[in-house]
């Protein structure tokens, strides 16, 4: 079995953990770079889904109102329908009750 700490391989070893330092340096500035845009990313989400969320509790108010108005207008809608309803009835029964009297007078 070959020795762990064989002299011959030393060199490369430094060598190898040089190189890994360097990289491991600009790969953590990457990675905090990175980091940054995506904590940017996060607040701008999070400010977004606070518009959306106040823009929906707006609309759902204003649907509210609409749903009552238009409740509103269909009572006022049928009360008005209920009143000529009522008018062309005591229309059609005075008619009536006028015809029914010359018939009594006529004899028709």
């Amino acid at each position: 079995m070959a020795d762990e700490k064989d002299p011959r391989w030393a060199d490369a070893d430094s060598v190898r953990r040089g190189g890994e330092e360097r990289i491991g340096a600009s790969s953590a500035a990457k990675a905090d770079a990175f980091l940054d845009e995506q904590i940017i990313l996060t607040k701008e989400q999070a400010a977004l889904a606070r518009l959306q969320a106040e823009d929906l509790r707006r609309e759902d108010r204003l649907r509210h109102r609409s749903l009552r108005l238009h409740h509103l207008s269909d009572m006022l809608k049928l009360g008005f329908e209920l009143a000529l309803a009522a008018i062309f009835t005591a229309v059609l029964l005075s008619s009536r009750a006028r015809c029914g009297r010359r018939r009594m007078r006529t004899g028709w």
